[in-house]
C-alpha cells in the first residue's frame, strides 16, 4: 500500500519513465514558480495553489518550467481508492477528468496538508507496531484516512474555479497528438514512420519536431511508452509471455524477447521473476 506523499523532484518528473502515470491517481498542488504541463492533449499552466488531478496511464509531461518551480506530488494505487471514485456521480467524475486544473485558497491548502500530515504519522506507526495485528489495524485506518482525503479534495474541486488549458502553438499540438496516439497505438506501432505520416510530416522534420518541443525524439518516447505497457502486461501473471509478445505484435516470443532485453537488460522471464520477488509481504 501506502501513498506517496513528497515535495516533487521536477528532474524526475521529466524522465521519459515517469511521463506515464501508470496504476495511480495523481495529485499535484503547485508550491512557488511557474510550469506548463501536458496532460493528455492539453497543456495548464501550474502556479501557486493551482492544483492538478491525473488518473491512471495518463500522459503527464512538464513542458517549460520556470527554475524555482516545485510543488507537493501526491499518488496513491487504484485499488486503493476506487471505493472512493466509484462514490462519485458519472457525470461529476467526466468533469474531473475533463477540467482536472483548479486554483484553490490558501485555506483550502492547509487543509489537505493538515491531513497529509495525519497520514504520514499513522504510516510512521506501522512500521513501530510491534504487534502484526495491531500494525493491520493502523493500516486500515491509514487507508481510510486517504480515501477520506480523496473525498477532502473532491469536495475542494467542485468549490474552485476552473483552470482552462492554455492554447498551443502548431508545434505542441502536433507533439501532443502524437503522445496520445503513441500511447493508444505502441502495442501495434512502433516506427517513427507511422506516425510521421499521421502527422502529415516527413520521419526527419516530425523528428526535429518532437524533439524541440520534448528535448527527446519520437522514438525514444516510442520505447518508453510501449515498454510500459509490455511491463503492464507482464505484470499479469495469467498472460504468458507468449500471449504478451501477441498482444504487443511481435511476430514471435523471441522477437519480443529480444526488443524486451535489448531495452530493459533483462529477458521478459526475468522481469517477472523481479516482480515476484520484490513484491512484499
Amino acid at each position: 500500500m501506502s501513498g506517496k506523499y513528497n515535495i516533487l523532484n521536477v528532474d524526475r518528473v521529466e524522465e521519459n519513465i515517469n511521463a506515464v502515470s501508470r496504476n495511480t491517481f495523481g495529485v499535484f498542488i503547485c508550491n512557488q514558480g511557474q510550469a506548463d504541463v501536458m496532460l493528455g492533449e492539453k497543456v495548464y499552466r501550474l502556479e501557486r495553489n493551482v492544483l492538478l488531478f491525473y488518473t491512471p496511464y495518463a500522459i503527464v509531461k512538464v513542458m517549460h518550467r520556470t527554475s524555482d518551480f516545485s510543488g507537493l506530488l501526491l499518488e496513491e494505487e487504484m485499488d486503493i481508492l476506487f471505493a472512493t471514485i466509484s462514490g462519485i456521480p458519472m457525470k461529476r467524475r467526466i468533469l474531473l477528468r475533463d477540467y482536472p486544473c483548479i486554483r484553490i485558497s490558501q485555506g483550502q491548502r492547509e487543509r489537505i496538508e493538515e491531513m497529509i500530515s495525519v497520514i504520514d504519522r499513522r504510516e510512521t506507526l506501522i512500521n513501530e507496531c510491534p504487534d502484526q495485528h495491531n500494525a493491520e489495524l493502523v493500516q486500515r485506518v491509514v487507508v481510510t484516512l486517504i480515501q477520506a482525503l480523496c473525498f477532502e479534495m473532491v469536495e475542494i474541486y467542485f468549490a474552485c474555479s476552473q483552470v482552462e488549458d492554455v492554447p498551443q502553438t502548431k508545434e505542441t499540438r502536433t507533439y501532443s497528438q502524437f503522445i496520445s496516439a503513441a500511447f493508444a497505438e505502441c502495442d501495434k506501432h512502433r516506427t517513427v514512420a507511422y506516425y510521421a505520416v499521421q502527422a502529415h510530416l516527413s520521419p526527419g522534420h516530425f523528428t526535429t519536431l518532437v524533439r524541440s518541443v520534448s528535448g527527446i525524439t519520437p522514438l525514444k518516447w516510442i520505447e518508453t511508452l510501449a515498454m510500459s505497457r509490455a511491463k503492464k502486461y507482464l505484470a499479469d501473471n495469467s498472460l504468458s509471455i507468449k500471449e504478451v509478445a501477441a498482444r504487443m505484435n511481435f511476430p514471435d516470443q523471441s522477437a519480443f524477447g529480444r526488443y524486451f532485453r535489448s531495452r530493459e537488460g533483462v529477458s521478459p522471464s526475468q522481469y517477472r521473476l523481479q516482480l515476484k520477488t520484490n513484491v512484499p509481504w
